[in-house]
């Protein structure tokens, strides 16, 4: 039996002479753009600039030129679940913001000119109740901690316990006195720092006792020990 070879061509052309031609395909033909790339599938109905561009993701639109500039957003049928290991390399600009609710992880640099933090949704608050030694549950990466306001006598420090679900032991949990207290007469810090909690030490530093509610703002820095 003799073999016979076909070839299969799809239609294709220009896509400034797509536009001027203006045709319309057939229902499930497809036309190609041989200078970019792109390919739209005929519905029998619509002519070729009332067509999308198809995606070879099924259900998902494709991205053109128009989607990409300062004024449009990308909408969410134009996007997918994209794994990008290995497919960005070289140096990637925004001049707008980078939200995830998930992981940004780069064995490179993130620099930024403005700021690098968290959005709203990250953060929390809790108050301690009873004394500047109780503990405190907040699970969030960020958030603020209202201490109890019982005395804490001159030249004495305390330690309180904050169990927090987000942290790691190789975490670094960075702590600071907000507001609350007078100037000048506290000082506070972070140790022993393990999975699900931290504590906190506030030390009274002036010449008398203070009894004040500090209010102690709190971000974990995820960290990594390989």
């Amino acid at each position: 039996m003799a073999t016979v070879i076909q070839r299969i061509q799809l239609r294709n052309d220009t896509a400034a002479n797509w536009t001027t031609n203006n045709p319309t395909l057939q229902a499930g033909e497809l036309g190609h753009e041989n200078n970019t790339g792109k390919f739209k599938i005929g519905t029998g109905v619509l002519a070729w600039t009332d067509l999308s561009y198809a995606s070879i993701l099924p259900g998902v639109a494709a991205i053109v030129d128009a989607d990409i500039n300062a004024s449009a957003a990308i909408t969410d049928t134009k996007l997918a679940t994209i794994s990008t290991a290995g497919k960005v390399s070289g140096t990637a600009i925004t001049s707008g913001n980078i939200s995830t609710s998930g992981n940004i992880s780069t064995s490179g640099t993130v620099l930024t000119s403005n700021s690098l933090g968290y959005s709203t949704g990250a953060g929390g608050t809790v108050t301690q109740i009873t004394s500047k030694a109780t503990a405190v549950t907040i699970n969030k990466t960020t958030g603020q901690i209202t201490t109890s306001n019982a005395a804490l006598a001159a030249a004495v420090e305390v330690t309180f316990t904050v169990n927090n679900s987000t942290v790691a032991a190789t975490d670094v949990v960075v702590v600071n006195l907000a507001s609350g207290g007078t100037a000048n007469t506290y000082m506070v810090g972070v140790h022993a720092v393990a999975a699900g909690s931290f504590d906190i030490i506030i030390s009274n530093v002036s010449g008398v006792s203070q009894s004040q509610a500090l209010v102690l703002n709190f971000a974990v820095i995820k960290g990594v020990s390989a």
